[in-house]
C-alpha cells in the first residue's frame, strides 16, 4: 500500500472532488475529523474515568444498519425489530 502525505489544502481539494462520487473515498467532513488527534492522553478524562461504561449494541440496533444504509424498518412502526 502506497501512502502519500498531502498538505491539508491539497487533501481538502481532493475531498471536495471525491465527495461528489456515489461512494466517496474521502469527504470534507472526514478530513475535518482527521485533522485532530483522537488518541487519549492524560490531559483529559476518558469515558471510563467519568463513569461511562462500555456497552454492546443490542441486536435490535444491528437491524438498523444494512449495507451501510438505514433500513425503513426503523421509521415504519408496523415492522417489528426483535
Amino acid at each position: 500500500r502506497l501512502l502519500i502525505p498531502l498538505p491539508f489544502f491539497a487533501a481538502n481539494m481532493s475531498a471536495k472532488v471525491f465527495q461528489l462520487f456515489p461512494k466517496p473515498l474521502l469527504t470534507v467532513d472526514q478530513l475535518i475529523l482527521l485533522k485532530y488527534d483522537n488518541i487519549p492522553s492524560n490531559k483529559y478524562q476518558t469515558n471510563s474515568d467519568i463513569g461511562v461504561s462500555e456497552k454492546v449494541l443490542p441486536p435490535t440496533l444491528l437491524t438498523v444498519f444494512v449495507n451501510e444504509r438505514l433500513t425503513t424498518s426503523v421509521f415504519n412502526p408496523t415492522i417489528s425489530c426483535s
